[in-house]
């Protein structure tokens, strides 16, 4: 505030200070000015009335009388007065003795007599050693010429401007000395409403929004002081606001159970809550690197994924001997990846005992059931009575249906272990078409559905697990059928990014689109009578998509009602560096 107000006081000053010195300068030169035009004018006037009085004397003879003119003249009007002939030669002066003085041939005064009627110049005289004012006429005595010159000492018109100088000095002293007070009270008006925000602004700063402006005027401040309390308002109201969401997001944030904690761009922890500290089972974990902290590969690459793809991943990841699932996301405008760790350690063994479970409830219903089946069927080739066979028919129609829940289950349950591998050889895309397409080819008959195959390269050939692939066609193919009732199935071939992609698609019922998500679940059926009725079994696209992503593949879905479905699979051309 100081330096504002010494800046604006020392530049109104100097200013002050110029335009006085200006305002100083500009009247005395004007009066000046002024004073000797008016000193000139005089003095014309008196060399016109000497003139009026010489007129009637002979300048030669009546030298007696014309000096008492001129003399008597100077005296009554202090004025010099100089008489010379054309030659320069001075006849008269009031003041000198004429024959003591210089030929005034080339007096500047009356050279300037050559070009004008008036001569006049302000010069030093060395006659009379001053500074005069002169003034020249040509007038005529008696039929002939001279010149008529009066003059007037400066020093006596300094003398007047002198006193004239010192009133303006002192009346310029004396407003200098009006604005300078003037400047104190602007100061003051100014500086005390400027002082008030500075010091409500600094308790703002520290967070006192209660702080208020008390200026009471009609200017510019006043409206400055008026929106300056309805900021710290507003500011007030956000301020609370804000402090009342980061409260409730810190509670939101510390009561998720899953482990949160957001990284920076260096991979330094920023951010965590109290579940991820207990995970860790460490405090003060601030500005630590999160790799140093959880000795992980798995993390290691998932980081540098999220970041080399700008997109969100989630992934199970492996920490000691627990199990998570990792969600990550980078915020590209802050560059911090926020990560979101679910413990499912005790999950997946209970997943691992289901499936257990499942497999041993398989195998021990796979012996029973392959009775009841060969039972069944001999009954049928036995039992004449027509109602007795087709109670056995039914029995021995819901065996398989569960036959084939078992077999898709335990198939299953090979695919999901961790250890699966893959049985890998080199085969040509077009001899799996020809073999799925041969087994369809009745069926597609018998229903009246034509059957296309679509191969773009014929001769590519595809290091894959043959076996597994064809039976994903299979289920695909199979399902396609059960859901197409008239039109027609394609299977195409096609090599799009250096993958190897079958598309299958058909003309049938389609899927609902609040169903595409959940297809690919176990015993997950959009059509429930449907699928009983054909036989379905609700496995098929399980296995589908646990086929492949042991190919390191994607398996993507396009579906509307009543028009059809479209399942589209990619997968590498060849497995052995993934191996």
């Amino acid at each position: 505030m100081k330096k504002i107000v010494s800046k604006f006081s020392f530049g109104y000053l100097i200013v002050v200070t110029l335009l006085t010195s200006l305002i100083v300068y500009i009247s005395y030169s004007t009066i000046r000015s002024h004073y000797i035009d008016d000193l000139t004018k005089d003095l014309e006037v008196y060399s016109k009335l000497i003139e009026s009085e010489l007129i009637q004397y002979d300048v030669i003879q009546d030298r007696y009388e014309i000096n008492r003119i001129i003399k008597d003249f100077s005296f009554k009007s202090n004025v010099r007065i100089t008489i010379i002939d054309l030659t320069g030669v001075v006849l008269y002066d009031s003041d000198e003795l004429p024959s003591a003085m210089e030929n005034h041939k080339n007096r500047p005064e009356i050279l300037e007599l050559s070009k004008s009627q008036i001569g006049h110049s302000i010069r030093y005289s060395k006659t009379v050693q001053e500074d005069m004012l002169y003034v020249a006429r040509v007038i005529k005595v008696d039929g002939k010429q001279y010149f008529l010159r009066t003059s007037f000492f400066v020093h006596k018109m300094n003398k007047l401007l002198h006193e004239v100088r010192t009133e303006i000095i002192e009346i310029s002293i004396f407003v200098y000395l009006i604005s300078i007070l003037g400047l104190i009270l602007f100061i003051k008006n100014i500086s005390n409403p400027i002082k008030q925000l500075s010091e409500a602004s600094k308790k703002v700063a520290e967070g006192d929004f209660d702080v208020k402006v008390k200026i009471k005027s009609n200017d510019e401040l006043g409206d400055l002081s008026k929106n300056f309390n309805n900021m710290t308002k507003r500011l007030k109201k956000l301020f609370y606001k804000v402090n009342s969401q980061k409260e409730q997001l810190d509670t939101l944030i510390s009561e998720i159970q899953e482990g949160l904690v957001v990284l920076d761009s260096k991979g330094r922890i920023k951010l965590y809550n109290d579940s991820f500290s207990e995970l860790l089972g460490k405090n003060n974990l601030i500005g630590k690197k999160l790799t140093s902290l959880i000795d992980s590969t798995y993390l290691k690459n998932l980081l540098e994924e999220v970041v080399s793809n700008d997109k969100s991943i989630t992934k199970e990841i492996q920490v000691g001997d627990r199990q998570f699932l990792c969600s990550t996301s980078w915020i590209k405008m802050k560059d911090e990846v926020i990560i979101l760790l679910h413990d499912i350690s005790e999950l997946n063994k209970l997943e691992l005992i289901k499936k257990d479970f499942v497999i041993n409830v398989s195998h021990e219903l796979r012996t029973p059931l392959t009775a009841i089946k060969g039972f069944s069927e001999t009954l049928i080739d036995e039992i004449e009575n027509p109602e007795q066979k087709r109670y056995v028919e039914i029995i021995s129609r819901h065996t398989n249906r569960l036959i084939r829940i078992v077999n898709d289950l335990l198939h299953l349950s090979e695919l999901e272990q961790t250890k699966a591998n893959l049985v890998l050889e080199k085969i040509k895309v077009s001899d799996i078409l020809e073999n799925v397409y041969s087994l369809f080819l009745q069926k597609s008959i018998e229903k009246g559905i034509e059957l296309i195959v679509s191969i773009e390269n014929n001769e590519r050939i595809l290091e894959i697990d043959n076996f597994r692939i064809e039976q994903l066609l299979v289920n695909l193919i199979d399902n396609a059928f059960k859901y197409t009732d008239k039109g027609k199935i394609k299977i195409i071939s096609k090599e799009i990014n250096n993958q190897q992609v079958f598309i299958i698609e058909d003309t049938g019922l389609g899927i609902p689109k609040d169903d595409l998500n959940r297809i690919f679940e176990r015993f997950y059926t959009v059509d429930k009578s449907r699928s009983r009725r054909v036989g379905g079994t609700g496995l098929g696209l399980s296995i589908v998509k646990h086929i492949v992503l042991l190919h390191k593949g994607k398996i993507e879905i396009e579906s509307e009602l009543n028009k059809g479905t479209k399942f589209i699979i990619s997968i590498p051309f060849t497995q052995s560096v993934i191996q």
